[in-house]
């Protein structure tokens, strides 16, 4: 492990010999390509390796240039069009696209229906929680004669519009 100069903090964990070989088994002999947090313990264990860790290095080392070597083979164009024929659409790609020619949205749909359901729960909501206030014809054209005088003493009388219980 290395101590931190200023913070005498450790950086880094410590790396047994069998945890290097695990290292170079998983991700080849280029330290580049090891965990960062074990990369400088395991680099000054393999400047003078023991005997397994040498030969562990020296199999990763010819791993990774067979890697290097071998080439990825090219579909051939009757592959390509089986699996774009055997691919499914998502369950809702038909109306993405009629959303999309409609109204020019691109995005996903949970998106502008989330919105709509905003819209009509809110609506509900204020709904419900205001509370009833309906008026006959006959009450509205009482309501019209009256002036605010007269309003005001039904209002004090509990009589306006058919309140009841006042304001």
């Amino acid at each position: 492990m290395i101590q931190d100069p200023n913070t005498n903090d450790t950086i880094g964990k410590q790396v047994t010999e069998d945890r290097l070989i695990e290292i170079l088994e998983a991700y080849g002999a280029d330290p580049l390509a090891w965990p960062e947090a074990e990369r400088i313990e395991a680099q000054t264990m393999t400047a003078d390796p023991s005997p397994r860790v040498a030969a562990a290095l020296q199999d990763a080392s010819a791993l990774d240039e067979l890697m290097a070597q071998a080439t990825v083979p090219e579909m051939s164009k009757e592959a390509i069009a089986r699996m774009i024929a055997d691919a499914k659409p998502g369950r809702f790609a038909k109306l993405n696209r009629l959303m999309g020619r409609l109204t020019g949205w691109t995005g996903p749909i949970w998106q502008p229906v989330g919105a709509l359901a905003c819209a009509l729960f809110l609506g509900v909501g204020l709904g419900v929680a205001e509370p009833e206030f309906t008026t006959n014809s006959n009450e509205l054209a009482l309501a019209k004669s009256m002036t605010e005088k007269d309003i005001g003493k039904a209002i004090e009388e509990e009589e306006f519009l058919g309140l009841g219980g006042g304001l």
